[in-house]
């Protein structure tokens, strides 16, 4: 089994008309692949991120979205990303992972894929106002479709 990270297009024209998003998602893509490499897939489990410090100190808690049951059959993620204001730790002594909230996101889904590759698919990144989005119940509908549509060309036909 292979690893594959992809952007959306979303992430690509956020990069063009933004390109200080290039580096949480360059850090994104990063711990990402750690992780997989690692054998965490798609992320760490809770109580490890409970434990430990995160593999990248720029991303902090890792979750799947608990609702809708559709999100969550879809594999949503989201994990949070370091933003001016947060405190996750003092020089060498950072904050266990799960610690490590802001309101900043990358919105992410997992699947394996038709080449039976770990296949991660960056959806959407949400600079501010993250927590208020993950509760709009029509965005997180958005994702879930975004995510559905992308796996479903990418995954064996039934």
């Amino acid at each position: 089994m292979g690893n594959k990270i992809v952007r959306s297009e979303l992430i690509k024209e956020a990069i063009i008309e933004d390109p200080l998003v290039r580096l949480p998602i360059d850090e994104f893509e990063e711990y990402k692949l750690i992780c997989l490499d690692e054998g965490k897939i798609p992320a760490p489990p809770e109580p490890e991120q409970h434990e430990y410090v995160s593999y990248i100190d720029t991303i902090g808690r890792d979750k799947y979205f608990r609702k809708p049951t559709e999100a969550r059959a879809e594999e949503l993620f989201h994990a949070h990303v370091w933003q001016e204001g947060c405190c996750w730790g003092e020089g060498d002594d950072l904050l266990i992972q799960w610690a490590c909230t802001s309101n900043s996101y990358v919105v992410y889904s997992y699947f394996v894929d038709i080449d039976d590759d770990h296949h991660i698919y960056i959806i959407d990144y949400c600079k501010d106002k993250a927590h208020d989005l993950i509760e709009d119940k029509q965005q997180v509908s958005i994702w879930t479709e975004q995510a559905k549509q992308y796996r479903l060309q990418h995954i064996k036909p039934a």
